[in-house]
């Protein structure tokens, strides 16, 4: 079915990095929030996710426009 994820991420400048859960990619922007303990939380996006037990998640850099994040928390939850 479908979920949906958020994180709290706090990060300084404009940079972007990608999640992926399966096979499905999304590019996301991370949150200028002035420091590397001020969180926000971000959409990360919605996935579907065909299968019941375990699926492989990634939150990874992205080539160009990368800049370093703290991610603290990540939610999952179903989409109704």
């Amino acid at each position: 079915g479908k979920v949906k994820f958020t994180a709290d991420i706090a990060s300084f400048g404009n940079g972007q990095f990608v999640v992926s859960v399966g096979s499905q990619p999304r590019f996301v922007p991370a949150p200028d929030t002035q420091s590397y303990s001020n969180y926000q939380t971000v959409d990360l996006g919605t996935f579907d996710i065909e299968r019941t037990g375990s699926a492989k998640v990634e939150i990874r850099t992205k080539a160009n426009g990368w800049q370093p994040i703290n991610l603290r928390t990540i939610r999952i939850a179903p989409v109704r």
